[in-house]
């Protein structure tokens, strides 16, 4: 499926939970899978996960269709750097599923809205958005290949563990080559994580998809944090002079006016 013939649902991220959970009542096959993540005492990763599926049902299955352990396995028996990538860096060739479960896709989803605001506010060309909202969408794949007990370790990272994670980006891009994918778009998620380049080149959706990622993420309850508000979340990436200070403004003014 071709994302760029999908015209994506204004606004959904906001829908308001309640009138959602309503609607999904129902109907009990759309709520079966989510029972699970209905019993977690954190509402707040409830509603995240309830919103991916909620979610443009095309987009959905776009996220659905490239993050999963057939793909990857797919990748890593057709392109032969990802072996090495991982051998050099002692790690085994394992797809690690509970890293793109469906909190790693909501998470996905959530950046993707986030990057959608921004671009917009800026009135980002509709191929440069094209490609922003593939590699937001897709962005974390590359998790699939690190280690469980590294991603979702409760406590602080150590810096060999940090450069493990950091592969992901890489990793992702490797995989996402394997695909019909464009190219742009890997290139992308390569760089999704600061790099000094994108800043010298002013290169516009790696700087909005970074600033996307990280509030998208300090919003989540992740193994090793609570979740945090609006407010918490943009004071603290008003002080990482990695992110664009203009983009993580209209991330803010965008919270603000939410209803």
């Amino acid at each position: 499926m071709n994302i760029a013939n999908v015209r994506p649902l204004p606004s959904t991220y906001y829908y308001h939970i309640k009138a959602n959970q309503e609607r999904l009542a129902k109907n009990p096959l759309f709520l079966s899978p989510l029972r699970n993540l209905k019993q977690r005492e954190d509402k707040r990763q409830y509603d995240i996960s309830l919103n991916y599926r909620l979610g443009s049902f095309y987009l959905v299955r776009f996220i659905d269709k490239y993050v999963n352990p057939k793909v990857i396995d797919n990748a890593i028996k057709t392109n032969p750097n990802i072996k090495k990538i991982l051998k050099n860096n002692g790690l085994p060739v394992k797809i690690s599923e509970k890293n793109i479960d469906n909190n790693a896709k909501a998470h996905m989803f959530a950046t993707y809205l986030y990057a959608k605001d921004i671009a917009k506010a800026v009135n980002l060309s509709e191929n440069n958005s094209l490609i922003l909202y593939q590699a937001a969408l897709l962005h974390d794949i590359g998790k699939a290949l690190i280690p469980e007990e590294i991603v979702q370790k409760p406590g602080k990272l150590t810096n060999d563990e940090r450069k493990i994670i950091d592969l992901h980006s890489q990793l992702g891009y490797e995989i996402i080559k394997t695909t019909k994918i464009p190219v742009e778009v890997a290139e992308l998620i390569k760089k999704h994580h600061y790099n000094k380049d994108a800043v010298k080149e002013n290169d516009i959706c790696c700087l909005i998809l970074s600033v996307a990622d990280v509030f998208s993420a300090l919003k989540e309850k992740r193994a090793y944090k609570p979740a945090m508000q609006d407010k918490e979340a943009i004071d603290i990436m008003y002080g990482m002079p990695k992110l664009s200070s203009v983009f993580v403004h209209i991330l803010r003014g965008n919270t603000e006016n939410r209803v």
